[in-house]
């Protein structure tokens, strides 16, 4: 991800996308996906 060069290039953040920006993940494609266990096997 590179950062953007003009306010056309920037993205409003959620909240939650704010938290993956600061553990250091990439919010905008975030690879952590929620895992509902009643859909497992």
């Amino acid at each position: 991800m590179s950062w953007p060069r003009n306010t056309e290039q920037a993205a409003e953040l959620t909240e939650e996308q704010y938290r993956y920006l600061m553990l250091g993940l990439n919010p905008l494609d975030p690879r952590i996906k929620d895992v509902d266990p009643s859909k497992i096997c």
